[in-house]
């Protein structure tokens, strides 16, 4: 029985038809870091499993988002891998693969990256360090588990918008609530359809919130910037066909940047850019 047959039955068949052509929506497989002690613990690469998430900000889109795994390490979190979700505008339900070892792993950070603007929970690191880039996290968002040789549907990480808490655009003080739980019929046919042959024990097994993970969050921001010898490096230009300009302005590439500082929220200009996108 096909992917398709197996993730989306009944009501979701339909879905199938409209996102048939997203296969731009799912991630490359993103491989586990070199070196990491999780990411070695099992030499034989077919029992490695295929996971499945994503994660979201209500309502905001995104030109690249970043979903932080980590394992717990004593009273923290050690970095595995970061997981890229491709861009969210125009109405695209994307979702992020990675291949793992068989073991338990930890969201610690989730940032929406627009350009050079990176709206983010969970960070680790000093001032200024770029969210999914750091070695070790203090809090953890959910928690799954992936086990030996399946493909796990392991959900999304919701973030939602608490009412009366400010401006999106402004979310440094933004207070928040998070939700997981399993995909959407959308996000399972973007799946279904960019991986009709993905093969293994399919397994719908959503992570699950950490004791204590909705409690207490902001999303912060901060805009990449390239520090040190290279602070005088111009970003590159990228030339865009067609109606893109504003995807392109916001997808990237950006400046090869070493640092992510804070920032009050998205510029008027990119405003109006999100707008056109959206």
């Amino acid at each position: 029985m096909g992917l398709a047959c197996r993730l989306i039955a009944g009501a979701l068949a339909a879905s199938l038809l409209f996102l048939a052509g997203c296969a731009s929506e799912v991630s490359p497989l993103s491989p586990a870091l070199p070196g990491s002690a999780l990411a070695v613990s099992t030499s034989d690469p077919a029992q490695r499993a295929t996971v499945v998430l994503v994660a979201t900000i209500e309502g905001l889109q995104c030109g690249e988002g970043r979903i932080v795994l980590a394992r717990a390490v004593g009273a923290g979190f050690e970095r595995v891998t970061d997981v890229s979700v491709p861009a969210s505008y125009a109405g695209r339900s994307p979702v992020g693969v990675v291949l793992l070892a068989p073991g338990d792993y930890h969201v610690v950070s989730y940032a929406c990256r627009n350009g050079a603007n990176v709206t983010y929970l969970g960070t680790g690191g000093p001032e200024g360090q770029i969210p999914w880039t750091a070695a070790a996290y203090d809090h953890s968002l959910a928690t799954f588990t992936a086990g030996r040789g399946e493909t796990l549907i392991a959900g999304g990480l919701r973030i939602k918008r608490q009412p009366g808490s400010g401006s999106l655009l402004d979310p440094a003080d933004r207070a928040i609530g998070l939700l997981a739980e399993g995909l959407s019929p959308a996000e399972l046919a973007t799946l279904a359809a960019a991986n009709p042959d993905l093969t293994g024990d399919l397994v719908a097994r959503p992570m699950v919130l950490s004791p204590g993970a909705d409690k207490g969050n902001r999303l912060a921001k901060c805009a990449l910037v390239v520090d040190g010898a290279g602070a005088d490096t111009k970003p590159r230009k990228r030339k865009a066909k067609g109606d893109a300009p504003a995807l392109a302005a916001l997808t990237g590439p950006v400046v090869p940047a070493n640092a992510c500082r804070k920032g009050k929220g998205l510029g008027p200009a990119l405003d109006q850019l999100v707008e056109q996108v959206n």
